[in-house]
């Protein structure tokens, strides 16, 4: 008898191995990589795992970045609008922005390439649910996801999601790193955007060349099981 004391995290990748992606449960380890935005929206949190042969969890680099204010995802979209006149006040505004972010933002997969794209190819206009807020944007829908991946957008020294699972997975025993890197796990909100998974591994695969690791596509594995939003 004792009482064990756990992240929610490790929960959830509990719940992910034994259950919800088959994928993940046949991997002999697994790293978890995840960006709360739902339960805790001015947190960034990276937690990583390892699960072992026989099942049991340890952690393999954990640690937790707490942001300020200026570190939410939606709060950084309502700054950006306000280039375009939109000025984000009360509550409800701002939970119309947050459901603007889910609905048309998403991860570039080239953001240097993506900036040069002709502002009439990237435009929406969006209308809340109740009809009390409308908004246009454009660039605004991949700048605002690109501070998960490059932090000095919101005035941060940090590194970003890739560099984080990248150097977390280096800090393991160097035996079982090519596992680790083949099965990494999201889960939160803030990996819910389109393309998330396929920039982080991509960003994965750059930051081991620069290393001079050689790590091919098939060699890093992102598991975005449907429901991760709620595993955070």
């Amino acid at each position: 008898p004792g009482l064990f004391y756990a992240f929610q995290q490790i929960g959830a990748m509990k719940r992910i191995v034994r259950a919800l992606d088959p994928d993940v449960r046949k991997m002999p380890y697994s790293v978890q990589l995840s960006t709360v935005a739902w339960a805790c929206p001015r947190a960034l949190r990276p937690l990583h795992l390892a699960r072992t042969i026989t099942g049991r969890m340890y952690m393999a680099h954990p640690f937790l970045m707490v942001r300020d204010d200026t570190s939410s995802i939606t709060e950084h979209l309502a700054r950006l609008l306000t280039r375009r006149g939109y000025y984000v006040r009360t509550s409800s505004e701002m939970h119309a922005v947050r459901l603007l972010k889910e609905s048309e933002c998403y991860v570039a997969q080239d953001y240097e390439a993506e900036l040069l794209r002709p502002e009439d190819e990237l435009v929406r206009e969006w209308r809340s649910p109740d009809g009390s807020c409308c908004f246009t944007l454009a660039q605004e829908r991949f700048m605002c996801p690109e501070a998960l991946f490059q932090p000095a957008m919101l005035g941060l020294d940090n590194e970003g999601v890739a560099g984080m699972a990248y150097h977390a997975v280096q800090a393991c025993p160097i035996d079982c790193r090519k596992t680790l890197f083949s099965s990494i796990v999201l889960s939160g909100g803030s990996t819910m955007f389109p393309g998330f998974e396929q920039r982080l591994q991509h960003d994965i695969i750059q930051l081991a060349a620069r290393n001079k690791q050689n790590l091919g596509t098939g060699s890093v594995h992102i598991a975005a099981p449907p429901n991760r939003k709620c595993l955070a």
